[in-house]
């Protein structure tokens, strides 16, 4: 039996927009087992982003209750750093800091240092040859893979994808979907995944679609 990583119950959002308020999120509920992908359609601003936001402790819900690896999480920052991974449409990575120093910052952060695992990501994914590369010099999917690798470091139970190929072409977009798969698979790691592209969605092991402030499983 697979083990539950990250649990939602219950979970509404409301924002106030000129005196009134507009609800986001609407009692939603799911669950997300140890390697699996799950992935989150629908239009844009239809709360995707607000809801991956809360499941990764970097918003507050109004109502619900969220529970990673069946554990209600108390100190955030710390679970956050070490259970939760993310990963952006924009890959945020340090210009300054070549691809093996990217990768390795959330690990400083925790005072470890990984250069064994940063290679062994990086030949996973493709990139060993560019470990001392800046991002300036790498392409589009290069970078996004470096972004891959850096929420992998700190090996979390659960990765939250925004848009993770919303800046890539269809070819990097297919070739870094299936690498987020396979890295599921092979390590147990769950991956949560917001995008608005339906043909890599059914990829995934699940579907939800979020539309009109609801979650619904589609796949």
């Amino acid at each position: 039996m697979s083990k539950t990583v990250l649990e939602l119950r219950g979970i509404s959002k409301s924002y106030s927009q000129g005196g009134a308020k507009s609800c986001v999120l609407d009692n939603i509920s799911f669950s997300l087992n140890a390697g699996e992908v799950v992935s989150i359609i629908g239009a844009s601003g239809s709360g995707k982003s607000t809801l991956l936001h809360i499941a990764g402790l970097l918003d507050d819900s109004d109502e619900g209750t969220i529970l990673i690896a069946g554990r209600t999480p108390e100190k955030k920052d710390d679970v956050r750093l070490r259970y939760i991974g993310f990963i952006y449409q924009f890959h945020h990575l340090l210009l300054d800091f070549n691809v093996l120093e990217n990768i390795l910052m959330p690990s400083f952060i925790l005072g470890q240092k990984k250069e064994d695992d940063v290679y062994e990501l990086l030949n996973i994914l493709g990139i060993a040859v560019k470990a001392k590369s800046y991002p300036s010099q790498l392409s589009g999917g290069q970078q996004q893979r470096v972004a891959i690798a850096r929420a992998l470091i700190n090996k979390p139970k659960l990765v939250l994808a925004d848009e993770p190929t919303g800046n890539l072409d269809n070819k990097n977009a297919l070739e870094v979907f299936a690498l987020m798969k396979n890295i599921a698979k092979s390590t147990n790691t769950a991956f949560l995944i917001a995008t608005h592209n339906m043909g890599l969605a059914e990829q995934s092991d699940k579907i939800f679609r979020l539309q009109d402030q609801k979650l619904e499983q589609i796949k």
